[in-house]
């Protein structure tokens, strides 16, 4: 394994970006499924996607998870989904069956029926 350290989180958050590229490229998976957390880093690799990967990342082939969520509407500014749908998902235009969001709202009880369900 190879460890890399960078100076800015900007210069991380392109290194990981081209990677995934890469990865993508090379996956024969389609669609290629990617899991995204929130936070204030998520948000902004969302922007750095939108400003500077729009042509270089194949969107039509993704389709988007959660590896976390707070147990809130996704109108809440706690919520993951709302910063994804507002940075990313909305200016790129993704397909919102490409979308498979956590359903914070919910109760939790009912969410572990639906994955009970699975």
């Amino acid at each position: 394994m190879k460890i890399e350290v960078y100076k800015t989180t900007e210069e991380t958050l392109r290194s990981m970006t081209e990677t995934l590229i890469a990865v993508i490229k090379k996956s024969k998976s389609k669609p290629f499924h990617i899991a995204l957390s929130g936070g204030s880093t998520a948000q902004q690799l969302f922007k750095l996607w939108v400003k500077e990967y729009r042509n270089d990342i194949p969107w039509d082939i993704l389709r988007f998870y959660w590896v976390d969520e707070r147990c809130v509407s996704p109108e809440d500014d706690e919520s993951n989904f709302k910063h994804a749908e507002r940075l990313l998902f909305m200016p790129m235009d993704i397909p919102q069956n490409h979308i498979h969001r956590i359903w914070g709202e919910k109760n939790p009880k009912s969410k572990l029926n639906d994955i009970r369900k699975w």
